[in-house]
């Protein structure tokens, strides 16, 4: 019998952490996918770790849109302050990257925050 992830979220944000250790990054995205819509701390630590999982992939200036867009949608969901500011400063990071520095330096402003 399959459980809901839900039920089991800490061993789905331990899979994600592991994937992500081992460079697997869309296997840790897939995996983040099942949690991103809960609320809560789990959900939070999804979301950001997705965007991680994005960011790693391949950050290169023409590949960023992707991201960018989920980052747009993911990023006002997250509540936990310390999450906030570690993915404000990836999606700096990726504005950067772009030369877009105006975002980036928006971006930042909120992990000074």
């Amino acid at each position: 019998m399959r459980r809901d992830p839900v039920q089991t979220p800490e061993l789905i944000v331990f899979l994600i952490e592991s994937f992500l250790e081992s460079n697997r990054y869309q296997k840790a995205i897939a995996s983040a996918d099942l949690l991103t819509s809960t609320s809560g701390p789990w959900g939070d630590k999804a979301r950001y770790l997705k965007l991680l999982a994005m960011w790693r992939q391949n950050p290169r200036a023409e590949l960023l849109d992707n991201f960018l867009a989920q980052a747009r949608e993911l990023a006002p969901q997250i509540e936990d302050e310390d999450l906030q500011r570690k993915t404000a400063e990836i999606i700096g990071q990726a504005y950067g990257v772009r030369g877009d520095w105006e975002k980036a330096v928006n971006a930042y402003h909120g992990v000074l925050q």
